[in-house]
């Protein structure tokens, strides 16, 4: 699996988690010239992702009750 599957896989799941069923969703597969444009962005340090906060593996379950809160401001990381 490479990077832009991974990437899709996981952001279908969390949506998924917080808003239900793809089904109830309706959601279509994402643009991969879009994806690849913002990863140059990234690269190029002209577009930076905004981290709301980081936990270890072992605290998976306390970063999924943050997001479920629902005040997160940028992304919640899990490391590895």
């Amino acid at each position: 699996m490479g990077y832009h599957d991974a990437s899709e896989t996981m952001m279908k799941a969390i949506l998924q988690h917080r808003y239900g069923p793809p089904e109830a969703l309706q959601l279509t597969d994402i643009d991969t010239p879009a994806v690849g444009a913002l990863n140059e962005l990234v690269d190029a340090e002209t577009l930076t992702p905004v981290v709301d906060r980081i936990y270890p593996l072992s605290e998976t379950a306390a970063a999924i009750g943050y997001l479920e809160q629902g005040h997160d401001r940028g992304k919640v990381v899990i490391t590895v």
